[in-house]
């Protein structure tokens, strides 16, 4: 059985424990877990064509300095460059948890997943709310209790309000009264998806020039920074960015139909490059009329 899948699955998903009949290509869902037993089990009983999604920088998992299979598809082109490669999809997200507002508040939202050794750029966060007075609301988990306790005390000390991990509706309202999310990761960022969420949220975001951010946020959404001098002239011009145009930016680029639809041409890729059958598509649509009703007329 897949770890995180969910019920009730969407129509025309199945959920199996093995090898089902019948399968056309085996797409394992990260490129990490690739060693993991039970797909390398997986892999040795069948001939079915397969691809994988790296989702982080393989130098994290000690992985650095060698070759890496074709069938590998890589969340942004940054990543896929790392690598040695051209092959990618672009994350995508479910609009539907998030809110739209054109309205925003006066925080700033800094939020990430804390894992030991991960710099996602909260100090310079920090640093940022001190020399220019707004209010920072911090957000984000780990697994393990002592980086929670260090981040707690680090926004105690700079005066930043720590809220912990926020999910739901919570999150949603988080991220759509927020001025802007700060996202100054220090690190070679795959993609960085509360990018997105924050975009479809219609709040701009403020981030670093490292990764994948700069293919993220464009200037109509944005503002990619390379120091601290371009961080104060970011915040201070950050009003000037339309939340609808982040909207619609995420709606465009970043929307789980178009990641979908992506995926589909990859797997007809790899189905011809191993000499097998393009099965006939369901007659789908185009993205555009896929998304229609939310977006990007229907999205505000």
């Amino acid at each position: 059985m897949l770890p995180g899948a969910d019920e009730p699955l969407p129509d025309g998903v199945t959920l199996v424990s093995g090898t089902a009949p019948g399968v056309d290509i085996i797409h394992h869902y990260n490129a990490a877990w690739n060693e993991e037993p039970s797909f390398r089990s997986l892999l040795a009983d069948t001939d079915t064509p397969w691809v994988t999604t790296c989702h982080s920088d393989p130098s994290a998992w000690g992985m650095d300095g060698q070759e890496f299979p074709h069938n590998w598809i890589f969340v942004s082109p940054a990543l896929a460059r790392t690598c040695g490669s051209s092959r990618y999809v672009l994350n995508g997200i479910d609009p539907a948890p998030f809110r739209y507002s054109g309205t925003k508040g006066e925080h700033f939202v800094f939020m990430a997943n804390f894992r030991p050794g991960y710099d996602k750029g909260l100090d310079l966060a920090m640093e940022l709310s001190g020399i220019l007075g707004f209010h920072l609301v911090v957000a984000g988990a780990s697994k393990d209790a002592y980086t929670i306790r260090r981040t707690l005390e680090k926004c105690q000390r700079a005066g930043a309000n720590y809220v912990g991990d926020v999910r739901g509706r919570e999150k949603a309202d988080l991220l759509a009264a927020a001025k802007a999310l700060l996202f100054p990761t220090k690190t070679n960022e795959a993609f960085g998806l509360v990018m997105a969420e924050a975009l479809v949220s219609g709040t701009p975001v403020i981030c670093s020039d490292k990764g994948a951010c700069p293919e993220i946020i464009s200037n109509d959404v944005g503002f990619v920074c390379r120091d601290l001098r371009d961080y104060v002239d970011a915040v201070s011009a950050v009003e000037e960015i339309s939340p609808s145009a982040c909207r619609l930016k995420a709606f465009r680029d970043f929307h789980y139909v178009r990641m979908a639809l992506d995926y589909v041409a990859e797997y007809e890729e790899e189905l011809t490059r191993a000499g097998r059958r393009i099965p006939a598509r369901r007659k789908a649509g185009s993205f555009a009329n896929a998304v229609d009703s939310n977006g990007p007329a229907g999205c505000l």
